[in-house]
Order: C-alpha cells, then structure tokens, then sequence
C-alpha cells in the first residue's frame, strides 16, 4: 500500500464553509474521475476554533490533510501517468485555483503504522 498526505490550504478570501464545499462538491469528485487506481480517498479539514486535549491552536498553515492511498507502487505509477497527462493536468489545475492557494501546496508519501488497540 502506498499513501500519499497533500496539504492543502484555501484560496485568500475563501471561507472555510465554501472551501469545504466546493472541495467536496466539485474538487473530490474531479479527482475520483481523473485519477484511477485510488483505494482510499480522504479529506480531513482542520477546524482551529476547536480546542484538542484543551489546548487551544493556532491555525496550522493548511486547511485540508488529503490522503489518497494506492493499492502499490505500479497502480500508483499507472495514475501518475494518467494525472500527467495534458488534459488532466489543466481539468486539475483550473479547479485549483479556484480552491487553493496553490504556491502552499505540499504532499508526501507516508508509512503508516496502525496499533492494536484491544
């Protein structure tokens, strides 16, 4: 399995209600369409107002931590192909600006660990 975590932080001016929105309405649903071989697709959006453990935070920089998991390395390899081509890039791209603020976005491939809880 390989997972990839993208953050993502809204355009200037955009409210966290319309950012969540369109990324949900629009974006998630363009990129289900575009990009093949994801097994798992999630978006977690950051809520700063909420205290955690009671600590307040302070916003993190990013609004959204995607994560878009492939099965393995060749499925991955395919939609990476796929997601490089012309078309693609400009159906992505165009969405985008409409969304993030693009020069903040960051992704990494990650290794999960899952511990055993009972």
């Amino acid at each position: 399995m390989l997972k990839i975590v993208i953050l993502l932080k809204r355009r200037p001016g955009m409210s966290r209600e319309d950012f969540i929105r369109h990324y949900e309405a629009v974006h998630s649903v363009l990129a289900v369409k575009l990009v093949p071989g994801m097994i798992d697709y999630r978006r977690n959006f950051i809520d700063p107002a909420k205290t955690v453990f009671g600590v307040s935070n302070e916003h993190p920089g990013f609004d959204c931590i995607t994560e878009m998991v492939f099965p393995d390395q060749a499925t991955y390899e395919r939609a990476f192909a796929e997601f490089s081509k012309q078309e693609v890039i400009d159906a992505i791209t165009q969405d985008e600006e409409k969304l993030f603020d693009r020069s903040t976005i960051r992704s990494y491939f990650v290794d999960e660990f899952v511990s055993k809880l009972k």
